[in-house]
């Protein structure tokens, strides 16, 4: 079993194995053993959308890398016999690039350049290294975990995950955190780290929108949140240590009643 802080290891490397990880965990408290299951054994597929996530990480927290790692393919002419020649010499040049569009590369520029303007953000990014993975073991269910770390600054004792959405504002963005797990997120890993290193550690978010004016917004989860967040991730390790995996386990076995949300009055008519 893999134990403490791995720089750099290859994301491929790291998605392997039966370590507990909080995405599964998010889908093990929010759907099913079932789901679980499947988000354990299944194969994790490729979208544009992942694609520009990585590149957008990549382009923020590692910009040396990302220079090396992608390019914009230029336009050749391949109804001649000269296009066809260029296109193959750029092609044996940069093949192992990964390619993007003009119009990608200029979108990732700008929130690049909109994060490193916002002085919290800057500040954040300016000391630390880029896309840690940890290992360690859960002390009470003794279930192996893992944590990818966008960004670790052990210095300072904090630890940054860069979120890209539609609507950085505190109002939606802590919808959204609540919606995706954010707060049990940054207790899981914070308490990686101490199991790993010992000591206390601070989550910051940094959110940027995707979208003009690519504004950026950075979130500290405070004590109370990363309690509420601890209680998430061990309530959903309790659930993983209940279950037996050799098989799959089923979704919602039985018979539920349906019944309304409490939002919904009860002399609510329907058309």
């Amino acid at each position: 079993m893999k134990a403490g802080l791995i720089s750099r290891e290859n994301y491929a490397d790291y998605a392997t194995g039966d370590y507990a990880r909080k995405g599964h965990l998010w889908t093990l408290l929010n759907h099913s053993p079932a789901h679980y299951f499947a988000a354990l054994h299944g194969e994790d597929k490729d979208t544009p959308a992942l694609a520009f996530g990585r590149a957008f990480h990549c382009r923020i927290l590692e910009p040396d890398r990302y220079c090396y790692e992608y390019i914009v393919p230029p336009k050749f002419d391949q109804r001649t016999k000269a296009g066809k020649a260029d296109a193959a010499a750029w092609e044996e040049e940069h093949g192992h690039k990964t390619t993007i569009s003009q119009e990608d590369a200029d979108t990732l520029d700008r929130m690049a350049d909109a994060v490193m303007a916002h002085e919290d953000a800057g500040l954040l990014l300016l000391d630390g290294e880029a896309e840690v993975s940890g290992y360690w073991q859960d002390a009470e269910t003794l279930i192996g975990c893992k944590a990818r770390y966008d960004w670790l600054d052990r210095e300072s004792g904090i630890f940054v995950d860069l979120k890209m959405t539609r609507n950085a504002h505190p109002q939606v963005f802590g919808k959204d955190a609540a919606r995706f797990g954010y707060y049990m997120q940054g207790a899981f890993y914070a308490d990686g780290l101490a199991a790993i290193l010992g000591g206390e550690w601070s989550a910051y978010y940094i959110a940027v929108e995707k979208t003009p004016p690519y504004a950026v917004a950075v979130y500290q989860i405070e004590a109370d949140e990363m309690g509420y967040g601890r209680d998430q991730y061990r309530e959903a390790l309790r659930r993983l240590k209940a279950l037996d995996l050799a098989v799959p386990p089923p979704a919602y076995p039985g018979v539920h009643k349906l019944t309304p949300p409490g939002w919904v009055r009860a002399d609510t008519i329907f058309d």
